[in-house]
C-alpha cells in the first residue's frame, strides 16, 4: 500500500519594518459579506461547490500584476450552493487566486513579495504518491509546497505550488511533469479556528 503523504516543515524568518498584522477581507470584499454580495458585483459563478464558488477570469483580472485563471471563494459550512436567503445568508470566510503560467519561478517571485508585506512565514513540503484508478499501479507524485504566513489576527495567507515529479498518463490524458499550480489563498481567523479545532477533534481519545 502507498504511503497516504509525507510532510516537510521549514521555518523561514523575514524581517520587514512594515509588517501587516491583519486580514479583513478578500478580493475587495470584507470577511462576512453574502455571496449574494458578491454574486452582484461579480456576477453568475461558473461553479458551485457546496460552500465554495469559482470564477474563471482567463486573465481579465490581476493580483499585485499577476495574472489570474480562476478566483476562488470559500463560504462558512452550512452554506448550500442551492440556497440564501435574507436570514440564512452565506457568509464569506475565505479565498484564493489561481494565477496564470504557473512556475517555479513565478512561485519564488511571489514569496519575498508577500513576505514583505506579512513577515515571516512556515514552509511545508508534502508528497501525494498518485496510483491509477483500476489498477492500482504507482503513477508518481504530487509535491505540493506551501509558504504558509499566520498573522497576528489569526488570518492566514498561503502561497501553494503544486508540482509532479514525472510525467504520466491517467483518465487517458497526458500529466506533465513540473509545475501545473500557484495558487494565493486569503482565511480569516474565524475559519482558521474552525479547522484547527476541527483538527482537535480528529485527534480526541474516547
Amino acid at each position: 500500500m502507498l504511503p497516504k503523504k509525507l510532510i516537510t516543515l521549514i521555518l523561514v524568518l523575514f524581517m520587514s519594518s512594515t509588517v501587516a498584522s491583519e486580514l479583513t477581507g478578500f478580493d475587495g470584499f470584507d470577511w462576512g459579506s453574502s455571496r449574494g454580495d458578491v454574486i452582484q458585483v461579480k456576477g453568475s459563478p461558473k461553479y458551485n461547490w457546496g460552500t465554495s464558488a469559482m470564477w474563471s477570469v482567463a486573465g481579465s483580472e490581476s493580483v499585485g500584476g499577476y495574472a489570474i485563471e480562476n478566483v476562488y471563494f470559500a463560504f462558512k459550512e452550512g452554506c448550500s450552493e442551492l440556497k440564501e436567503t435574507i436570514s440564512e445568508p452565506c457568509y464569506m470566510w475565505g479565498g484564493s487566486y489561481r494565477l496564470m503560467s504557473p512556475t517555479r519561478s513565478l512561485f519564488d517571485e511571489l514569496t519575498p513579495k508577500i513576505a514583505g508585506r506579512y513577515g515571516s512565514y512556515t514552509e511545508e513540503i508534502t508528497t501525494f504518491p498518485q496510483e491509477d484508478y483500476s489498477t492500482k499501479q504507482f503513477l508518481g507524485n504530487v509535491v505540493a509546497t506551501q509558504r504558509i504566513f499566520d498573522l497576528d489576527d489569526g488570518s492566514r495567507i498561503t502561497i501553494l505550488q503544486e508540482e509532479r515529479d514525472r510525467a504520466w498518463s491517467e483518465w487517458k490524458k497526458q500529466k506533465e511533469k513540473g509545475v501545473y499550480s500557484v495558487n494565493v489563498s486569503y482565511q480569516s481567523s474565524e475559519k482558521i479556528a474552525s479547522l484547527q479545532q476541527a483538527e482537535k477533534n480528529k485527534s480526541k481519545d474516547f
